[in-house]
């Protein structure tokens, strides 16, 4: 039971840093859509969006390869640290010269390509705090990650807040975002020396060697954030800027509701790299584990983020109200999210992260054709539904694949799915006879109630669940 619990200590810890950031995330979010409404609010997510697009190509999946190969000899660290932060640094500048050099030729506005300038800065700073985190999560050291991540967004937040409060302009509040990114990459890398990894020159440790090993895991990288920005990108090129804003605050609480699947991922891929290498059954175990469990906790939130997507819309006040209509539709994005995740760790474990990188590309080709037919047609609700066909082929893919490498997949879905069908027919149900008359809070309670009943009597929980459950807890008791 060492794993289940250092996988617990590290879950925790991450899930406890997500929690903290991804909260301030939200309230800084939040003011600031207020602050800039939803014409300056689709401006901040355009130039975040068209920025990350050119920096994921100083990523190149040199993180995933960080974690993997250091995972399973720790004594490659130092020379990881140097290469690859040698090749982001570098990378990241051209490509910021790049997207400027673009978004010039696209005539777009001087200011904007300003804001794009400062945005790509701030990206570059933040992947080379990414190489750190990796480090970290490759020696299993995740409360590390936690206390930069923590006093990071503490600093951002504080700071951007400060901003908008003193009345500067976009440009201005993204300035003071770089600041914050800044200070976390000089926290992370005095945290990685005191670590004990310092970087060296090793030889046969070349950086094109390093760059052909890691191009499996860069075109996924590189096709996953172009798949992630482009709805956004098209949005604000074929509507308006009030559009994009509505879209991004509905697509913004569902990625702050990944939040603890994603903690998850994180603790367990150098786990599963591990178990690879020393025994499948055990990587099978913990594989099916996973994913059981995260589905069975993605889709009740699912459907209670559906039948509440008006009362999460106003959040960013009363400019924002067609971003119900985009979550209600985005909604059925989260338990996709939650099962491509572990099912890509899964995959990159077992040495097939070539087929991760065919399946994003693939899905991002479904995304594009998708995103341009139904934005046109239908604008913002357009972009949320291409975003769900796009992800739902990417799970197709995905399934096809995990099945082949002979993980267990079928078996943990039925249960959760028939509840989850149960809970939307319960919702649906009582709406219709109370003809509306029940508040939304208590329409997602009771549907809730009724998720977990049915999960209950279809005996999901088995007796290596429970098993694990009183190790675990008996290994945490004072």
């Amino acid at each position: 039971m060492g794993s289940l619990n250092r996988l617990l200590k590290n879950t925790s810890v991450l899930l406890a840093s997500n929690i903290i950031t991804k909260v301030l995330s939200a309230l800084f979010i939040v003011v600031l859509a207020r602050y800039l409404e939803d014409f300056g609010f689709g401006q901040y997510n355009f130039a975040l969006s068209f920025a990350a697009v050119f920096i994921i190509f100083s990523d190149l999946g040199l993180d995933a390869l960080t974690i993997k190969n250091v995972a399973r000899d720790r004594s490659l660290g130092g020379g990881y640290l140097e290469t690859v932060g040698m090749l982001r640094i570098g990378l990241s500048l051209i490509l910021v010269a790049a997207s400027l050099a673009l978004g010039w030729a696209m005539k777009i506005d001087e200011y904007l390509l300003q804001v794009i300038l400062v945005a790509g800065l701030a990206y570059m700073f933040d992947k080379v705090s990414g190489l750190f985190y990796a480090l970290f999560r490759a020696n299993e050291r995740m409360e590390l990650e936690a206390a930069v991540q923590v006093m990071w967004k503490i600093a951002q937040v504080t700071l951007g807040l400060g901003a908008v409060y003193l009345g500067f302009p976009l440009l201005g509040i993204m300035m003071v975002l770089l600041v914050s990114s800044v200070l976390k990459t000089i926290a992370g890398y005095s945290l990685v020396l005191r670590l004990g990894i310092s970087p060296y020159r090793r030889k046969g440790f070349t950086q094109m060697k390093t760059l052909r090993e890691s191009s499996p895991f860069a075109a996924y990288e590189i096709g996953n954030t172009i798949y992630m920005n482009l709805s956004i990108i098209i949005l604000f090129m074929l509507t308006t800027p009030e559009d994009t804003g509505w879209f991004s605050a509905a697509l913004r609480i569902i990625l702050f509701m990944l939040l603890v699947p994603s903690a998850f991922d994180a603790a367990i891929f150098p786990l599963f790299s591990k178990l690879y290498s020393s025994s499948m059954g055990d990587m099978n175990f913990a594989y099916g584990k996973s994913i059981k469990f995260s589905l069975v906790a993605a889709i009740p939130v699912a459907v209670a983020i559906a039948i509440m997507s008006d009362e999460f819309a106003s959040l960013f006040g009363s400019g924002f109200e067609n971003t119900g209509e985009c979550l209600f539709i985005l909604a059925a994005l989260l338990p996709l999210y939650t099962l491509n995740m572990l099912m890509k760790s899964a995959l990159w474990s077992t040495d097939a992260q070539n087929r991760v990188a065919v399946n994003i590309w693939i899905s991002l080709g479904v995304l594009a054709c998708i995103s341009y037919i139904l934005i046109e047609r239908d604008a913002y609700a357009g972009a949320a539904a291409a975003l769900v066909i796009g992800e739902s082929s990417f799970f197709a893919l995905n399934l096809y694949w995990v099945r082949r490498k002979k993980l267990p997949m079928g078996r943990h879905l039925w249960k959760p799915v028939l509840a989850g069908l149960a809970m939307i027919g319960t919702a649906f149900s009582l709406d219709y006879l109370a003809e509306g008359r029940f508040m939304p809070v208590h329409l997602a309670t009771l549907s809730v109630l009724v998720y977990a009943l049915v999960v209950l009597a279809l005996g999901f929980i088995s007796k290596s669940d429970k098993a694990i459950f009183r190790e675990a807890l008996s290994r945490h008791r004072p």
